[in-house]
């Protein structure tokens, strides 16, 4: 992603329920229409995940996102369910989107909060 992408990212009007710390991460997601979209992640907390993509989405489309992610010194992989919170047009060809977590396996829940803590926000469910 390029710096002015970066730059231009807009901050929309949303109740956060978690604070979110930046992490920088290319991800894959799989939508609705069930192909593979190169996705970068831009922050994370206990709730959810703010995403760059070049595949739009509508608030409440569901998808599944996975990544690796260094925890603890040693890379691991997480995977998650997600629900579209918004989607909204950053330049003519990306899209910033917001997610919550809807589920996830225990390792993802376990790295999730370790990245979490590792940034400073809280964690514990």
């Amino acid at each position: 992603m390029t710096t002015e992408v970066q730059a231009a990212l807009p901050s929309p009007s949303e109740k956060r329920k978690n604070p979110r710390s930046t992490l920088a991460v290319d991800a894959r997601m799989l939508g609705h229409d069930a192909i593979p979209h190169h996705i970068q992640i831009m922050d994370i907390s206990r709730g959810g995940i703010g995403l760059v993509a070049q595949a739009e989405l509508q608030a409440g489309d569901t998808c599944a996102i996975a990544f690796d992610a260094t925890v603890d010194e040693e890379p691991r992989r997480i995977n998650v369910w997600a629900k579209v919170a918004y989607c909204v047009p950053l330049t003519a060809a990306d899209f910033q989107i917001g997610v919550h977590f809807r589920d996830y396996d225990t390792h993802s829940r376990t790295h999730i909060e370790q990245l979490c803590g590792t940034y400073g926000l809280p964690v514990g469910w």
